[in-house]
């Protein structure tokens, strides 16, 4: 696992982005829910900025996410966010592997 992972969101397109594009900056915490009942992928995890969610970590990394933020206190914050850009391209955020999780 590694100590951090950096991407643009998925799903961007279809969730809420768009109404609050003008509210999101770098710097900005993005909320990290798990969706293991998600029927496309158990290891699905949901992103949230404020009470919008915003998107999914993409499936090629979930099940890393996923685990990262079951064992250690995770954070998720915005790197940039580009109105102008093709929505798959809109929302990058950087995960960061915290202190590990008391049992």
């Amino acid at each position: 696992m590694k100590d951090s992972y950096q991407f643009n969101v998925a799903g961007v397109q279809f969730h809420e982005l768009k109404l609050i594009i003008g509210d999101v900056h770098a710097d900005d915490n993005i909320d990290l829910v798990p969706e293991p009942t998600n029927e496309y992928d158990p290891n699905a995890v949901r992103l949230y900025h404020g009470e919008t969610m915003v998107g999914f970590v993409p499936k090629q990394i979930s099940a890393e996410v996923a685990t990262m933020i079951e064992l250690f206190n995770a954070t998720c914050t915005v790197i940039e966010c580009i109105p102008s850009a093709k929505p798959w391209e809109q929302l990058n955020v950087k995960i960061t592997k915290g202190e590990p999780k008391d049992e």
